[in-house]
């Protein structure tokens, strides 16, 4: 993390104009994509666990629904209202209501990456027509402040690439992404889940 952030700084400030541009630009872009399918690779670090890497796939639809499979270990599962946090190895499956009041900064990020400006302070880090767009994202004045460091890294036609932040806890999560699809129907069961039987559920 603090590598890509040190090769942010050697980029100039794009004007005002230009920042505003690319923000148009994005709004524009997404606002009449409801879905998101891609693969990923997740890098977490923290003080106390040291760094972890997995990979997966991930599944979004506008407003809340999402469905994230990482390969051999658990799925993240939401129909907008319920969660469902499934492990087949330890063969028990957590619930979590009220999904929509949970949503961390990086998943409001990909949920809305029409809306940026209006649920983010943004400040246009770079932009390139060959390397593409970072963006440096920030609580607004008078919200909570749930994260330190918030970046988004989009390629030169403005398609999602990485996502990166630190949060409240100096757990950094870096999320980069391929073989991004964006606006396929995606079928309801796919956010929903059916807890297997003999499977303990844990509120």
């Amino acid at each position: 993390m603090v590598l890509v952030l040190g090769l942010f700084a050697a980029f100039g400030q794009p004007s005002s104009a230009a920042a505003d541009g690319v923000l148009d630009r994005l709004a524009e872009r997404y606002a009449n994509v409801p879905t998101l399918e891609a693969s990923f690779v997740q890098t977490s670090r923290s003080p106390l666990y040291g760094e972890e890497i997995q990979k997966g796939t991930v599944a979004l639809e506008r407003p809340n629904k999402m469905r994230w499979e990482f390969e051999g270990d658990r799925s993240f599962i939401t129909d907008g209202a319920t969660l469902w946090i499934w492990s087949p190895r330890d063969k028990q499956v957590m619930r979590v209501e009220a999904v929509a009041d949970e949503l961390t900064a990086g998943l409001q990020v990909l949920q809305s990456l029409h809306r940026v400006r209006e649920l983010f302070a943004v400040t246009v880090v770079s932009t390139d027509a060959t390397a593409g767009t970072v963006l440096s994202l920030a609580p607004k004045p008078g919200d909570p402040v749930l994260f330190q460091k918030l970046l988004l890294t989009l390629d030169p036609a403005l398609n999602l690439k990485q996502v990166d932040m630190t949060d409240a806890q100096d757990m950094q999560t870096s999320l980069v992404f391929s073989g991004v699809v964006l606006g396929k129907d995606l079928p309801d069961d796919l956010f929903t889940f059916v807890v297997p039987e003999g499977v303990e559920v844990v509120p």
